[in-house]
């Protein structure tokens, strides 16, 4: 006997996960945290609904929105590498035109590269440490 195991969204032909919005989530909290803004500025920024920000900064959306991605890609550092703990983004890169890549960090196909010659932002913990 074979066993065979499906994520969810590989059944509902979904590329999106859960784990990939609660990353998205993530990289978009730490960008904002690195910057010092908050959800209205952030939105302001990006032209678009503060409402639109705090959904995708509380991973509470199914697939985000091409249109979405490309106006916050611009104020989103590059993720250099990322778990359920902590977060590293590059200090000096955006997403900028490359809203795709923002967009694979929440799908199945999402794999971490990390360049070594940018300068990174150490851990960002996901949690504050008490």
């Amino acid at each position: 006997m074979t066993k065979v195991s499906f994520h969810k969204s590989e059944m509902d032909g979904n590329r999106y996960t859960v784990e990939g919005i609660n990353r998205l989530a993530f990289t978009i909290k730490a960008s904002m945290k690195q910057r010092g803004w908050s959800e209205r500025k952030l939105a302001l920024q990006a032209g678009v609904s503060h409402v639109t920000v705090n959904k995708y900064v509380r991973a509470n959306i199914h697939e985000p929105q091409p249109e979405i991605l490309k106006a916050l890609a611009h104020y989103i550092y590059r993720v250099s590498s990322i778990d359920r703990e902590q977060i590293e983004i590059y200090a000096d890169e955006t997403y900028g035109n490359d809203w795709l890549a923002l967009d694979k960090i929440a799908t199945i196909d999402y794999n971490q590269s990390i360049d070594p010659d940018l300068p990174r932002v150490a851990e960002i913990p996901t949690k504050s440490k008490k």
